[in-house]
């Protein structure tokens, strides 16, 4: 059995992505394909566009045998960090014969010897250096990217077009990207889409009660959570009286030496909880959190029992029997990732005025 993996977001799919998928098969010849994907938030530091399990069945019907989640502090990470944690999960599974990704030149050589700019290829190195750092006996491949730029927001070539450009059609209010959409996902593009601003009220509440509790010692210190640093720290508490929305509150805090997409992680970190003791542990276990089944097709049964038979963590797939079979931390870390997903829920349901679906009652996706 030969069995490749590709990293990804879907947020949202397109032609690129089912391009990438079928590349990949038919590069590496294997028997299946293994999905590693970001759950309800993305390493943008946002909320995905549209929920896990829609994603879910959009890679299931773009080639996918099976979708397993990239656990959140790792997909909402930055670049090193969304990397090591996806190459940490695929090499522990200890059956996967090839990582296959996306990038401009397509040249692993390329890749490894040139000053990179392009953010695939800025990716595509990490994986690469991911791979070198944890001694992976996984054999990458790179597949040469077609049609427009990873970030163009103006066109459609060829049926092509980049996530961007749909991200901002949708809230826009636009529906000129169907042409860029794989036919099977078409229908999942009606779904309620959920975006940062949607967060305004959930990152403020966390940052102003976090003020509130430490009113005694004079200061706030948000510097315990991942990705805020001392400066950083000292300009949120500075800045919050002035907060108006997530999106405007980013700008106002932006400046030279802080990335804009690395403000947005750090307020959804302070929101969700992530802190800087959750990835030192993590990190102590290898990168390893845990393994969560989001999809796979019937016909791929015989990759899952590759999978419990290879790894030696459990394969979770009914999501009530995390407390039986994790380690403390990795009880600890899916925690906090359940938590992230329930206000993702509650967000996406109240913009549909519907009742919230429990994390623990969301089934497996089966095709």
């Amino acid at each position: 059995m030969k069995i490749c993996a590709v990293i990804c977001e879907l947020n949202p799919v397109h032609n690129g992505h089912k391009y990438i998928f079928d590349k990949a098969k038919e590069i590496t010849g294997a028997d299946y394909l293994i999905a590693l994907m970001s759950g309800s938030y993305v390493q943008r530091g946002e909320p995905a566009l549209f929920d896990k399990h829609t994603r879910t069945r959009m890679a299931l019907n773009i080639g996918a045998d099976a979708v397993l989640e990239l656990p959140g502090i790792f997909a909402t990470g930055s670049a090193q960090y969304f990397a090591r944690g996806a190459v940490a999960l695929l090499t522990q599974l200890g059956n996967i014969d090839y990582l296959c990704f996306g990038s401009e030149s397509g040249s692993i050589s390329h890749i490894m010897e040139e000053d990179i700019h392009e953010s695939n290829d800025i990716l595509a190195k990490e994986y690469l250096n991911a791979l070198l750092y944890f001694d992976s006996s996984i054999t990458p491949v790179a597949i040469k990217r077609i049609g427009t730029d990873y970030n163009n927001k103006d066109s459609i070539i060829d049926g092509i077009c980049s996530a961007t450009y749909i991200r901002n059609s949708i809230v826009n209010g636009k529906n000129d990207f169907y042409t860029a959409i794989p036919k099977a996902c078409q229908n999942d593009f009606t779904n309620t889409p959920v975006y940062y601003d949607d967060y305004s009220d959930v990152i403020y509440t966390s940052i102003v009660n976090l003020c509130i509790s430490s009113l005694s010692q004079n200061s706030t210190d948000l510097s315990l959570f991942f990705d805020v640093y001392g400066d950083l720290s000292d300009k949120i508490t500075k800045n919050i009286y002035s907060y108006e929305s997530a999106e405007s509150f980013c700008h106002l805090l932006k400046s030279k030496d802080i990335a804009f997409s690395h403000i947005k992680r750090a307020l959804l970190h302070i929101a969700l909880g992530y802190t800087k003791s959750d990835m030192d542990l993590i990190m102590s276990h290898s990168y390893f959190a845990y393994l969560r089944l989001l999809g796979f097709k019937k016909a791929s049964l015989p990759l899952l029992s590759s999978i419990k038979e290879s790894s030696d963590n459990p394969l979770i797939s009914k999501l009530s029997d995390y407390e039986s079979i994790l380690k403390p931390y990795q009880r600890d870390i899916l925690k906090k990732d359940i938590n992230a997903s329930m206000i993702y829920e509650y967000i996406r349901h109240r913009k549909d005025n519907m009742p919230v679906i429990n994390e623990y009652r969301k089934n497996i996706v089966i095709m």
